[in-house]
């Protein structure tokens, strides 16, 4: 796992490191300011977060795709005794891949169904790019109590582009929340059925 505790220069303004956290959370991490600086996920949120958020600080971290999840839960308990009400814990994950839009549907009720659930056990095995990032995510909002999910908005590359046959990348958007009225589980479950697929046709 990286970080980077640069200053971020943007087209509307400059973000600031957190770095009140980074003697705590410095133990897990390697210090790469070029590695974390040339990641799209962490580097096309800055904008949105200056924008929604001024006066906002940042930690960005990356997790490696090999990265064992097992590994992560002294992370998740150091940032969960250092983030109090004014922190927010932000993943940039890309979901589904390579798909075609209706599979890259079924992928994502799966996930979705799982992050709803906050169950930590299917959390790793889900078919995104870095499962590892949404378990902190649900552990951390399980850690504060906020076991509330709200989905806002689901979709993927080739709905928005009305081509059903290419490759797509989709993408979740939601977040954790307390609530005084209890989550509602989902029980989602998907079926594929298919007979006599002609290979040479499809």
């Amino acid at each position: 796992m990286t970080y980077a505790n640069r200053q971020w220069n943007l087209s509307n303004g400059q973000i600031n490191f957190a770095n009140k956290f980074e003697s705590v959370l410095k133990p897990f991490l390697t210090l790469d300011n070029n590695l974390v600086k040339n990641d799209h996920a962490i580097f096309n949120l800055l904008p949105d977060i200056k924008t929604v958020w001024p006066q906002a600080t940042v930690f960005p971290i990356l997790v490696g795709q090999n990265y064992p999840i097992s590994k992560l839960d002294s992370l998740i308990k150091t940032i969960s005794q250092n983030c109090n009400f004014d922190c927010l814990l932000v993943a940039s994950v890309d979901f589904s891949h390579y798909l075609p839009s209706g599979l890259a549907e079924i992928h994502d009720l799966k996930s979705i169904k799982e992050l709803n659930n906050q169950n930590l056990a299917e959390i790793p095995k889900l078919e995104v790019d870095s499962p590892q990032s949404l378990y902190v995510l649900a552990k951390f909002a399980n850690s504060k109590n906020a076991k509330n999910w709200n989905l806002f908005f689901n979709s993927n590359s080739g709905k928005l582009s009305n081509n059903s046959d290419v490759e797509t990348t989709s993408y979740v958007m939601g977040c954790y929340q307390k609530s005084l009225l209890k989550n509602i589980s989902i029980n989602t479950k998907t079926v594929l059925i298919s007979r006599n697929i002609d290979k040479d046709k499809s």
